[in-house]
């Protein structure tokens, strides 16, 4: 259930060079968040999980994204090219959270 906290974020990610626009539909702080939007050609969902782990904190991110429309027909490729796009975003975020970006 949304409820008023919900916002509307334009988060400057793109695909295919469109503004992807996220809602908040969950927020439960310090433990989760969770994002979601759509356009006309995909609907995407990030969910990211906090926890202790020691004097650290560990980061889960769930990334789903389900093409629409007309990219349907392409969701193998597709499938394999945002395995690829995460897997890489995957191993660069140590890098950009101990630089604090």
């Amino acid at each position: 259930m949304r409820e008023s906290l919900v916002k509307r974020l334009h988060v400057p990610r793109a695909l295919a060079g469109m503004a992807l626009p996220y809602d908040v539909v969950e927020f439960d702080p310090p433990n989760a968040f969770v994002l979601e939007g759509e356009t006309r050609l995909v609907r995407y969902r990030d969910r990211l999980e906090f926890s202790h782990d020691g004097s650290n904190t560990r980061l889960r991110y769930l990334a789903e994204l389900r093409p629409r429309g007309p990219l349907v027909i392409g969701e193998p490729l597709l499938r394999i090219m945002f395995r690829r796009i995460g897997d890489d975003a995957t191993r660069r975020l140590p890098t950009v959270a101990a630089a604090g970006i």
